[in-house]
């Protein structure tokens, strides 16, 4: 199949990264914000557990976490609601 040209060249293509297109960089704490959550392993007795973290981009300090072993957004949110209430001054809870 060579010898009358009947394969197809193989290509390797490369991801190029734009590693600056889209990403804004902070100037001070507390202007951007970016949550994580992971699946962690607890042992055989608890299980699966999930870890959702409030990072702040300048600093890269750990604003706020929550841990449990339901991955729902209401674990999220207080994670957020914690962020908000050590962080920014005059934060304010959640209303109810």
């Amino acid at each position: 199949m060579r010898d009358r040209w009947l394969l197809d060249r193989t290509r390797r293509l490369r991801a190029r990264r734009r590693k600056e297109w889209g990403r804004v960089e902070p100037a001070q704490p507390n202007q951007i914000w970016q949550s994580d959550m992971t699946k962690l392993w607890a042992g055989p007795a608890a299980g699966w557990t999930y870890l959702v973290s409030v990072i702040d981009r300048c600093s890269r300090e750990i604003t706020g976490w929550n841990l449990s072993l339901r991955c729902r957004s209401e674990e999220a949110i207080d994670a957020v609601e914690q962020s908000v209430l050590g962080r920014l001054p005059g934060g304010a809870a959640r209303p109810s």
